[in-house]
C-alpha cells in the first residue's frame, strides 16, 4: 500500500521530540567505552590552543628583540620558534580532529548495532503501519545527525571553553 505526502504525510514529519534525560543516559553510556579517545582529544584541543595562544607572544618578542632591538639572532631563534610552533598546532588540531572523529564513529557503530538489534525485535505488525523508506530515511539521516554532534558539537564546545 502506497502512501501520499499529502498535508497529513508532510506533518507526521516535522514531530519534534525532545530528548529525555534516559535517552541521555543511554547515549552517555555508549560513549563511556570511548572515553580515553575523548580525553585525548581534549588533551591534544588543550595543547593546540595553548601553542595556538604562544605565537602572537614569540612575534612580540621577534619584533622587540630581533627588529627594534636590532639582535638577528633572536630573530631567527622567534623565527624557527615561530615555526615550530606553527607545526605543533597543525599537529595537535589533527590529533583532535582525528581523535574525535575516531570516537564518533566508534559510537555510530555501537549506535547502528543497537538500533538493528531493536529493529530485528519489532513484530510484523509495526511494519505494517510504517512507511519503510521513512524508517530507512530516519534510521540514515538521524545518524549522520548524531555523528555530526558528536564530532564537530564536542570539538566547538571544548574550543569554546579554552578560547
Amino acid at each position: 500500500m502506497m502512501r501520499g505526502m499529502g498535508r497529513a504525510g508532510a506533518l507526521a514529519e516535522d514531530k519534534t521530540v525532545r530528548p529525555s534525560s534516559q535517552s541521555l543516559r543511554g547515549a552517555a553510556s555508549m560513549l563511556a567505552p570511548h572515553w580515553p579517545l575523548l580525553v585525548l582529544a581534549s588533551i591534544s584541543i588543550l595543547l593546540f590552543a595553548a601553542v595556538n595562544l604562544a605565537r602572537p607572544l614569540v612575534v612580540q618578542q621577534a619584533i622587540d628583540q630581533g627588529i627594534i632591538g636590532g639582535d638577528r639572532g633572536a630573530l631567527v631563534t622567534t623565527a624557527v620558534v615561530f615555526f615550530g610552533l606553527s607545526i605543533g598546532v597543525y599537529v595537535f588540531q589533527a590529533l583532535s580532529v582525528y581523535t574525535t572523529a575516531l570516537a564518533g564513529q566508534y559510537f555510530l557503530r555501537d549506535l547502528r548495532v543497537r538500533v538493528f538489534a531493536h529493529m530485528q525485535k519489532l513484530s510484523l505488525r509495526f511494519f505494517d503501519g510504517e512507511s519503510s523508506g521513512r524508517m530507512i530515511s530516519r534510521m540514515t539521516n538521524d545518524m549522520v545527525v548524531v555523528g555530526d554532534l558528536i564530532n564537530n558539537g564536542f570539538l566547538m564546545v571544548v574550543q569554546s571553553v579554552l578560547l
